[in-house]
């Protein structure tokens, strides 16, 4: 099985837009990412602003959120992050 390519920085605000999508409707939206992926991605999300272990998210997904949290929403618990 080969692996997926990195996820693109305009990937990954698509997901950090649309916190009330589900990973399914995202999907659509990230046809190069499957629903589970998806997901480990929320959950690295929500791992950040809780301030927990981040080790599924890449380097750019960690600049992404240090430089541009404020205003967006965790998808997870519907906190703001930031």
């Amino acid at each position: 099985m080969s692996r997926m390519p990195d996820w693109t920085e305009s990937e990954f605000e698509i997901l950090l837009g649309n916190p009330d999508f589900t990973n399914e409707e995202l999907v659509k939206l990230l046809p190069k990412r499957s629903a589970d992926a998806i997901q480990i991605v929320r959950s690295g999300i929500h791992y950040y602003h809780r301030g927990m272990d981040v080790s599924m998210l890449s380097q750019m997904m960690l600049k992404v959120l240090d430089e541009g949290a404020e205003g967006k929403i965790c998808p997870i618990c519907s906190s703001q992050l930031g």
